[in-house]
């Protein structure tokens, strides 16, 4: 069969889709109705349908016996690079789906594996393919499937493998689980998070429909399939554009293409808020908003161009097109009757589904934002941008968010005055609800000129841009962009010095602030005059001037004291930057009450699933851990892990990072069994596991005396190249040489201490790592062996970590410990006492600690050894009987140190 050029393969991929979605014994009627109208591409499409599924050459590019069977009997069990397949899962209109399983036992989970059809074999199907992996790669978000690998065959079949979802497509997951208006949108909110992430990459999706978005049985919705999704850049290190984007091939869903789409005109990210809007249409609905009674694709193309979409609420009135029956039977679906459902759409979800529809792209939202925020208001019962400003309707938003005030107030308006007392006051209300809607519709538009504005830098076939690269052009065009509107300058001035402090760039973050503040003392607006101080005085606190830092948010306040009822994201800006400021002048406890307030308000708001609401807990996590509140900084970072899984985490690696940050404050508590627990949680819930991971779990079972675990897992970290970073490889390297040589094998124990000493320049920069060294070093030969010069050793090493009387540093745990073993095996009394004391100190982080902290059970150990060893029985006796509940908590009770505890404190008896 010839290949398929772009201009035919712009018409047969949707049809492909189309007809590969329906059942085997429907496709023949169908492609007998295509062939009434169109009998070329009918024909054409029916050639491509043989090709796929009984070519004589098989997917893999190795010979079939056409006596065998079609193709797909004979692939399950065959192998594509590391990958045995088990049995074809879906068909689309690029590649065919295989459920898959790794081989090499790198990991256990199943995996989707996408090859390209038989009959794209050629240059566009390629490129189109090739696409789809470049898109993913560019992509790792919770709500997005993820890509794990890609490959050619050996007869040159390309393949993408990506993370395999056992879900439902999302309407039928939303019907068979009677899920309710409300919980629906709740759950298409995840949706639009997830392509706002692909919009920030900047790559549009162009083909959001039911069946590219599953759900799995948890809840959550993934988005799939890429296919024809549009690079608006190929910056960042790419070799230039792609030609699919430069060509613009018009492959698409006709039920779900925006009118631009069918034009042939450029596309968005308003083109994806649009087939976003006929998602959520039928979604709520039931029913296709322009589509109905269409029949073929080019009717549906037809209808989106001319028709005008049906106000979702009149999707459930009873008409010869919508019989009662029907409506009923939707309506059930979602727990409701089709007046309920009628009542609900009226008003804000008409015209929230009604500006996503619009035909002109430019009177859509123009970002998945400004479409979340709307929804976002809509559920809690807020004024949403999507309806014109009246005074009855504030009135009545402000009457369904205060119900139960409302009705009490009922009871009096039987009084003239108290009825007119309720009436102003609702006025009131309603008319500063109006000024904050009017200012949020203004931020959402701001927004999207900024958007737009890096949008138009990027030059179609023009030099790939880096992102630093991207940025700085956009502050560049900033003042010639909105020379004339001061207020859009000073916020998009801020959103660009937020993208350099997000960048560590504090000096170019103070150039772009402090031109917002001469701009917003230049027309007097107190409300930015506030703001850009505070927004300055972040780049103050990053360049480690603390009280230039305070001194700005203070004075940022006197500007705003005088305005009532502040919005929220102002105010949220001052108070973390009061808090950053506190925490470079190492106030923590101060920074931890201010970065509360901040998330209090955020949960008093409702407003959980946003990067800010995530920023401020983790800043809330790290000022509490800070500040020795370790315990009440663990429930806040092992709720960041959930959100960061649930994908409110801005940084792509959030994940990995979280996991780290909570697992050092298990180990911080010393509760080493909660951490191993927590890390092995979590190696179950994330596939692939990130390096991070897998190092952490090796350190977690070691500690915990599991050697041949723990040699596992480093060997892992370590097989993973260059994804481990050097200090952490040095670690790798030293642990399992410390394992060798317990286990006799010396040979091997030097060979991998060589290794380790390669990497001994990288862990100057992690002090972490410098103190594992530091603690393996301890108890080497060179210094057990070395009794004259021991201590002295020992107290140089432990001065270059830091190490002082007062230090509470979590890093000297481990060092101060080991020095404090070899001391006191070599009968140094003293010093071993000095240095176990300094564990106890360092280890107790609360009351709690005495009875859970296994790393201040070992302090307690080795001061009874130390006492023991100086000849005080009972003084021993009572410290090892006080090491045990801690040991046996966080440790476990089969630990090394827990046994010796017992031994001891036995052998300590009064005869």
């Amino acid at each position: 069969m010839a290949a398929i050029n772009q201009a035919e393969w712009a018409t047969l991929e949707p049809l492909l889709d189309e007809v590969l979605e329906l059942p085997e014994s429907e496709r023949a009627a169908w492609l007998a109705e295509l062939r009434t109208r169109t009998p070329d591409t009918a024909d054409r499409l029916e050639t491509l349908l043989a090709a796929d599924l009984s070519s004589d050459s098989d997917i893999l590019g190795t010979r079939t016996d056409p006596g065998r069977g079609s193709w797909a009997e004979n692939l399950p069990g065959q192998t594509i690079g590391h990958y045995t397949l088990i049995r074809p899962i879906g068909h689309g209109g690029m590649g065919t789906v295989w459920l898959g399983r790794r081989q090499d036992g790198r990991f256990e989970s199943e995996v989707a594996i996408k090859l390209l059809n038989i009959g794209l074999i050629g240059r566009s199907g390629e490129d189109r393919f090739t696409q789809e992996g470049n898109v993913l790669a560019r992509l790792s978000h919770p709500h997005i499937a993820r890509l794990l690998d890609a490959g050619v065959t050996t007869g040159g079949q390309p393949f993408l493998v990506l993370e395999h979802i056992d879900g439902t497509r999302i309407d039928e997951f939303l019907d068979r689980h009677r899920y309710p208006v409300e919980r629906r949108i709740t759950l298409f909110l995840d949706v639009l998070d997830g392509v706002a992430h692909a919009h920030a990459n900047l790559i549009v999706h162009r083909d959001i429909k039911p069946s590219n978005i599953l759900v799995t049985p948890a809840g959550d919705p993934k988005l799939l399939d890429f296919g024809i999704a549009k690079m608006l850049t190929e910056g960042r290190g790419a070799a230039g554009p792609s030609s699919i984007t430069v060509h613009d091939g018009r492959a698409l869903t006709p039920e779900y293409a925006a009118p631009e789409q069918v034009r042939g005109e450029p596309v968005s990210t308003a083109t994806d808020v649009y087939s976003l809007g006929v998602l959520l249409y039928v979604m709520l609905g039931g029913k296709h908003p322009t589509g109905e009674g269409c029949r073929t694709p080019a009717e549906h193309l037809r209808a989106t161009l001319d028709d005008e979409p049906a106000r979702l609420s009149a999707a459930m009135i009873t008409s010869g097109s919508a019989p009662r029956a029907e409506l009923e039977h939707i309506a059930a679906a979602r727990g409701a009757t089709p007046e309920r459902l009628q009542r609900l759409f009226l008003g804000d979800l008409d015209n929230i589904l009604g500006r996503t529809l619009k035909k002109n792209p430019a009177e859509r939202y123009q970002t998945v934002a400004a479409f979340a925020d709307d929804l976002k208001r809509y559920l809690r019962h807020e004024p949403v941008s999507a309806r014109p400003d009246s005074l009855g309707y504030r009135a009545r938003k402000f009457v369904r968010r205060n119900r139960a005030g409302v009705i009490a107030a009922g009871v009096a308006v039987l009084s003239l005055i108290g009825g007119t007392t309720i009436a102003l006051r609702q006025l009131q209300v309603a008319r500063r609800e109006r000024d904050r809607a009017t200012e949020a519709l203004k931020r959402a538009h701001i927004t999207t000129a900024f958007q737009s504005l890096i949008f138009r830098l990027i030059e179609p076939g023009g030099n790939p841009l880096t992102y630093e690269q991207l940025i700085d052009k956009g502050r560049q065009a900033l003042d010639r962009e909105f020379r004339g509107d001061p207020i859009s300058r000073i916020d998009l001035g801020v959103q660009f010095a937020q993208t350099y402090l997000r960048a560590n760039e504090a000096l170019a973050a103070d150039t772009v602030l402090r031109r917002t503040v001469v701009i917003a003392d230049s027309i007097r607006d107190p409300l930015w005059q506030g703001r850009t101080r505070c927004e300055l005085s972040f780049a103050y606190s990053r360049r480690g001037v603390a009280d230039s830092a305070a001194a700005l948010v203070a004075r940022g306040r006197t500007y705003l004291k005088d305005i009532r009822d502040l919005e929220s994201g102002t105010a949220d800006a001052c108070d973390l930057a009061d808090g950053e400021a506190l925490m470079a002048a190492q106030r923590f406890d101060s920074a931890a009450v201010r970065y509360a307030r901040v998330t209090d308000r955020y949960r008093a708001n409702l407003d959980t699933l946003t990067d800010e609401y995530t920023y401020s807990m983790n800043a809330y996590a790290h000022a509490l851990f800070a500040a020795r509140q370790v315990r009440a900084a663990l429930p806040i970072v092992l709720r960041l892990v959930e959100l960061a899984r649930a994908g409110s985490d801005p940084d792509p690696n959030g994940v990995g990072i979280i996991q780290f940050n909570a697992g050092q404050a298990w180990e911080s508590l010393g509760e080493l069994v909660g951490r191993r627990d927590f890390l092995r949680r979590e190696l179950a819930l994330t596939n692939p596991p990130g390096v991070t991971l897998v190092f952490d779990y090796a350190v977690a079972q070691q500690e915990l005396d599991q050697p041949d675990s723990a040699a596992v897992w480093f060997q892992r970290a370590l097989d993973d190249g260059d994804l481990l970073d050097d200090p952490r490889r040095c670690v790798a390297y030293l642990r399992l040489a410390e394992i060798a040589r317990d286990a006799g094998r010396v040979a091997e124990a030097g060979r991998l201490e060589r290794e380790a000493e390669r990497l001994y320049p990288a862990t100057q920069r992690s002090p972490w790592a410098r103190g594992i060294v530091a603690a393996v070093h301890f108890s080497s030969p060179a210094v057990r062996d070395n009794p004259a010069e021991r201590a002295q050793i020992i107290k140089q090493a432990l001065d270059s970590l830091g190490y002082t009387a007062e230090t509470k540093s979590r890093n000297l745990v481990q060092p101060l410990g080991a020095a404090a073993s070899v001391l006191l095996d070599a009968g140094d009394y003293a010093d071993g006492a000095r240095y176990a004391e300094a564990v106890l100190r360092i280890a107790q982080v609360d009351s709690l600690s005495l009875t859970r902290s296994g790393l201040v059970g070992m302090g307690l150990l080795l001061q009874a050894r130390a006492a023991a060893g100086q000849g005080h029985r009972v003084q021993a006796r009572d410290l090892a009987v006080r090491a045990l509940p801690p040991l046996t908590f966080g440790l476990g009770s089969d630990h090394p140190l827990t046994r010796r505890a017992v031994a001891l404190a036995d052998s300590l008896k009064t005869p």
